[in-house]
């Protein structure tokens, strides 16, 4: 998704991507298994379910610290959680995209 964001800029400084292993055992399902099998769908909800429960448990521990983003010419610190957009795919329809945090390179 950011590499099809970037080829419609001008010109690109960085571009990150991250990748998660919290899923590694979930299963996974096409979106026609998704929308064929509702016991497909709870079996992959079902596997995801202590990912979400820490997920949500950090959540109320740990203070959301604020994003760097790139906004109307200028980088400023942003609440992450509040600054979802809506961003268009190629193949049509929208998805929710936020931003994150991430540690300066070492």
């Amino acid at each position: 998704m950011g590499v099809h964001a970037a080829r419609h800029l001008d010109e690109v400084e960085q571009l990150q991507g991250g990748r998660s292993w919290m899923f590694q055992g979930a299963r996974v399902l096409t979106s026609e298994q998704w929308r064929a099998d509702p016991l497909e769908r709870l079996a992959a909800v079902q596997g995801i379910r202590p990912f979400m429960v820490w997920m949500l448990q950090r959540k109320e521990e740990t203070p959301t610290p604020p994003v760097r983003a790139y906004q109307r010419g200028q980088w400023v610190d942003i609440d992450a959680v509040q600054s979802g957009m809506e961003i268009p795919l190629p193949q049509g329809g929208t998805v929710t995209g936020y931003p994150y945090r991430s540690l300066p390179p070492v």
